[in-house]
């Protein structure tokens, strides 16, 4: 008696392998997706934060009255240790701040938009 599987029980494997992938392959890409997404979300935060730092620890620079713009380059909160992630993914950004009352409203920015000390320019 020969030890092994016939043909047709590997093509059924197969198969049945093939059916558990087309099942269960949309659903991992879906929960990869939006735990890449909840991770974006998590480094834009972070992001605020530092650049609300960055004002905070420049001081001297930025005058925070109500309505005022600012652009920051993400390269400069790179260099200055705010960050605590591989910042190179956003290298042509930047973030603009507007100081408001209580908080601040920030948006993710093209550094093209980045004038002379740190102000922003029109769109």
């Amino acid at each position: 008696m020969k030890k092994g599987f016939t043909l047709v029980e590997l093509l059924a494997i197969v198969i049945l392998l093939a059916a558990l992938f087309l099942v269960v392959y949309p659903k991992v890409t879906e929960i990869m997706q939006k735990e890449e997404e909840k991770l974006d979300d998590l480094n834009l935060d972070t992001i605020y934060s530092a650049a609300d730092s960055y004002i905070n620890n420049n001081d001297k620079t930025f005058i925070k009255t109500v309505g005022k713009e600012y652009c920051i380059l993400l390269k400069t909160l790179d260099e200055e240790n705010l960050l605590p992630f591989d910042a190179s993914k956003y290298s042509d950004k930047a973030v603009r701040i507007r100081i408001g009352k209580s908080t601040n409203y920030h948006e993710i920015v093209n550094s093209k938009r980045v004038g002379t000390n740190n102000a922003c320019k029109s769109s």
